[in-house]
């Protein structure tokens, strides 16, 4: 489909920053528009008017900026406008050496972007309500962990080193963790209840637990990253996104960098994917039998747990694939049985 306008958005919490091109790159408008559902709904039935074009001709860049830019997006895609949500750092690196930056230039930049690039566009589509419910109670539950840490750790450490006896001094501290380790088992068994509520969620995450060391909180995990299993269903960007992908760094004679993992990714995801392999390399499985014929081969220990947290996650999604629950078997391919080794 060829567009005759492309607009950019730039996001902010308070408004949004527009700019549109025609298909010779010539502005068409540049406007601001507060970040308000009223708001956007006028100023998109005004541009439809305005323009003389249907929705479908028009397609809208937007920055993502998590939840700031997802009123837009959920608006235009409702009145029938292709929405394209870009990264923002993917954005940023794409505008080549800038010098400074205000929110109308960075639109004008996004709609460049976009009149550029639009056959490389991944459509918008708004995620399954249940899956937007588990993501809104895990990242709930992991504020709430870290703040009842915040709490929790200098009161155990004082305590430990105290001279004096201290403890009724602390005493409504630790009512507040106590109401806040409740509040924490409310949000599992929410989260819980969802997935239960969901056949299709169900029957993958029974799959996807067949796996050891596999459990629940690593299944939310790969459902959030998944947007409910509808991208990333290739392990190896899966493991990309989540940070656990190694890549080589090489170039002509001077560099030559054995393959690295990077700092970006989801760093939860990352963090839960590492406890699951702590907890299994020391039985008696595929996964324990790997790491120790590695660490006997002189492999580095952080080497080995990250390929194994890859080879967790094709098992994983194997399975899943293949609907069939895992099984330790020794020959590489037998019926029933997903393992990536």
């Amino acid at each position: 489909m060829s567009y005759k306008l492309f607009i950019g958005a730039d996001t902010s919490k308070a408004k949004f920053d527009f700019t549109g091109l025609d298909n010779d790159g010539h502005k068409q408008l540049a406007t601001e528009v507060s970040n308000c559902s009223t708001t956007l709904t006028l100023w998109l039935s005004e541009l439809l008017d305005g323009h003389s074009l249907s929705a479908s001709q028009i397609l809208i860049c937007i920055e993502r900026s998590g939840i700031y830019s997802l009123n837009l997006a959920y608006i235009a895609h409702e009145m029938g406008f292709t929405v394209w949500m870009e990264d923002a750092l993917h954005l940023a690196h794409s505008f080549g050496r800038v010098r400074g930056k205000t929110d109308a230039v960075d639109a004008a930049r996004i709609a460049k972007y976009a009149q550029r690039n639009w056959q490389d566009m991944k459509p918008f589509n708004p995620e399954n309500e249940t899956v937007t419910r588990i993501r809104s109670l895990v990242k709930q539950r992991l504020r709430m962990i870290k703040t009842k840490n915040i709490l929790l750790v200098p009161i155990n450490e004082e305590q430990e080193f105290a001279t004096i006896p201290i403890d009724d001094l602390h005493q409504s501290s630790r009512e507040v963790i106590e109401k806040m380790e409740k509040t924490i088992k409310g949000f599992d068994d929410q989260i819980d209840q969802l997935i239960e509520a969901d056949k299709q969620l169900k029957q993958k995450a029974t799959f996807a637990m067949s796996v050891p060391g596999f459990k629940k909180v690593n299944f939310r995990n790969l459902v959030i990253s998944t947007e409910g299993f509808t991208r990333l269903d290739n392990p190896r960007a899966l493991a990309c996104n989540i940070g656990i992908a190694p890549f080589p760094r090489q170039s002509g004679k001077c560099l030559n960098k054995r393959p690295t993992i990077g700092k970006m990714g989801n760093k939860s995801f990352k963090t839960t994917l590492t406890c699951a392999v702590m907890s299994v390399i020391g039985g008696e499985n595929r996964f324990g039998q790997y790491y120790r014929r590695k660490m006997a081969e002189g492999k580095k220990h952080l080497v080995v747990v990250n390929a194994l947290r890859n080879k967790m996650l094709h098992t994983v999604l194997a399975c899943i694939k293949n609907e069939a629950m895992y099984e330790e078997k020794s020959s590489h391919k037998l019926a029933g049985t997903i393992a990536i080794w």
